[in-house]
C-alpha cells in the first residue's frame, strides 16, 4: 500500500480523513524513532474530546503467543467497537522464534483483513522484506522506516548527523533552548551516534544549563563524558544476547566502516573462547556435585561464591606440573579480571544462554570459517551472516 520514512508520518497522517487510516501499519528501524512514531498514531487512533475510547491490547517480546494476537484481531470487544492491537519488539523476521505454521495463518489473516475499526500496530527492530509476511503486510497497510544509517560512508554521516541534528533541535527548542554546530559536533564525538545516549545526554544539559538559553562548552565538558563503545564489542554483545537483527546490522556497519572480516572473526573467536571457558568451568564443578553458578544469582552472590572458587581452581591448576610453564589458554584465567568482576559476571550470564552442546557447535563453524577465509575465494559477508545466524537461532546443532 505505501512505504515511507519516519519523518513523512505528518504529511501522510494529514491527508487522510478519519476512516482512511490503514488498518495495518508497521513501524521499523530505531528504537527511539519507533516510539515517537507509534506514540503518535496511537494518539491519532485514540480519538479526542468525547470520542469513544478504543480497547487496546498490547503484545510485547519473544514469548508472544501469536494465536493469541490473531484471536484477538478478529474478535470484538463489549467496550468500544475500535480494537487497537499493538506488538512491540516481536521477532516476526527473526529465523526459528515463531513456528512457520503460525507464521503463515498471522500472514493470511493480515491479507485478507480484520473487522471494520480494528488495527494492527508493529514496532519491530527490522524486517526481512523478502518474507512473506512483509509483503503482505507492505500490500494491505502502511510501513514506516525508522532506520539510521549505520555505515561510515559520506552520504550516510551526512544523513545521520541531519537526523541527529533535527531530533536534537526539537528537543531543545521545547525547553526555549539552542546549541551550536561545534557544541553538537563535541557531543557526538564523545558519545558517538547512538541516538538514546545523545537524547539522554541532552536532557542533562537542558536542566545543567538552568537559565542559561544557549548550551555552550562549559556546560558540556563536567556533564558529557566520553564514552563511546568499540563497535567490535556492540556486534560480540548483540550476538551473545543471540540477538539476530542487532547483529546483523551491527555486522553491516563494521564492514561498511572498513573492518576487514578477519577481525570480526577474531573479535566472535576472542569472546566465544571467553563463554566457552566460563561454561566448561560451570560443568565440571557440576559434575562434581560443587554447583560454581546457577542462573539468577545476582552480582554480590557471584563475588563471593563463584567468583572466589574460580580462582581457587585456577590456583590449583596453575600449581599442576603442566602449568608450571604458562600455558596458552592461560589468557582465559578470570585472575586477571578479579579487580574488576562486573564484566566477567556479564559473560557468566551470557553463558546461560548457550548449551554446552551449542558452544562446541559453534566453535567448529568458526574455524571452518576461519580456514574459509584464509584459504578460498569464498564470500565473507555471506560467510560471516550464516554464523550469525546459527549462533542467533537456539538449538543450532
Amino acid at each position: 500500500m505505501t512505504q515511507i520514512k519516519y519523518n513523512g508520518i505528518d504529511a501522510f497522517v494529514s491527508a487522510l480523513s478519519p476512516d482512511q487510516f490503514p488498518s495495518v501499519v508497521l513501524v521499523y528501524g530505531n528504537a527511539f524513532l519507533r516510539k515517537g512514531i507509534l506514540d503518535f498514531i496511537l494518539k491519532r487512533l485514540e480519538g479526542e474530546g468525547d470520542a469513544p475510547r478504543p480497547v487496546t491490547e498490547t503484545f510485547h517480546g519473544d514469548d508472544i503467543n501469536l494465536g493469541m494476537v490473531m484471536e484477538s484481531l478478529s474478535t470484538f470487544s463489549f467496550l468500544s467497537e475500535k480494537k487497537l492491537v499493538v506488538l512491540k519488539d516481536i521477532p516476526l523476521f527473526e529465523p526459528g522464534k515463531l513456528s512457520k505454521e503460525l507464521l503463515e495463518s498471522f500472514s493470511s489473516l493480515v491479507k485478507t483483513g480484520f473487522p471494520e475499526d480494528h488495527f494492527l500496530l508493529m514496532s519491530i527492530p527490522g524486517i526481512d522484506k523478502r518474507k512473506g509476511l512483509f509483503k503482505s503486510i507492505d500490500q494491505s497497510g502502511l510501513v514506516v522506516d525508522c532506520t539510521i544509517p549505520q555505515g561510515n560512508r559520506m552520504a550516510d554521516i551526512k544523513e545521520k548527523k541531519h537526523i541527529f541534528k533535527s531530533i536534537v533541535s526539537k528537543r531543545l527548542s521545547r525547553s526555549k533552548k539552542r546549541m551550536g554546530d561545534k557544541e553538537f559536533e563535541t557531543v557526538i564525538e564523545r558519545v558517538g551516534y547512538d541516538l538514546d545516549t545523545v537524547i539522554d545526554g541532552m536532557d542533562k544539559l537542558i536542566l545543567f544549563s538552568g537559565d542559561d538559553p544557549v548550551i555552550q562548552a562549559h556546560h558540556i565538558d563536567p556533564v558529557i563524558k566520553k564514552t563511546r563503545t568499540d563497535p567490535l564489542y556492540v556486534l560480540t554483545n548483540h550476538v551473545l544476547d543471540r540477538h539476530l537483527s542487532k547483529s546483523i546490522e551491527s555486522m553491516d556497519a563494521l564492514l561498511a566502516e572498513g573492518f576487514h572480516p578477519l577481525q570480526i572473526l577474531a573479535a566472535l573467536t576472542n569472546q566465544f573462547r571467553k563463554i566457552m571457558y566460563i561454561k566448561s568451568i560451570i560443568c565440571v564443578h557440576n559434575d562434581m556435585q560443587r554447583p560454581l553458578w546457577t542462573a539468577g544469582y545476582d552480582f554480590n552472590r557471584f563475588k563471593s561464591h563463584t567468583l572466589a572458587a574460580v580462582l581457587s581452581y585456577e590456583k590449583l591448576l596453575q600449581e599442576k606440573d603442566n602449568f608450571k610453564e604458562k600455558s596458552k589458554s592461560s589468557d582465559l584465567f578470570l585472575a586477571s579480571a578479579a579487580k574488576n568482576p562486573y564484566p566477567v559476571f556479564q559473560n557468566f550470564l551470557k553463558s546461560d544462554k548457550f548449551s554446552l552442546t551449542e558452544l562446541i557447535h559453534l566453535f567448529s563453524l568458526l574455524s571452518d570459517m576461519d580456514y574459509k577465509l584464509k584459504s578460498s575465494n569464498t564470500d565473507p559477508e555471506l560467510n560471516l551472516k550464516q554464523f550469525l545466524v546459527q549462533a542467533c537461532i537456539k538449538d543450532s546443532p
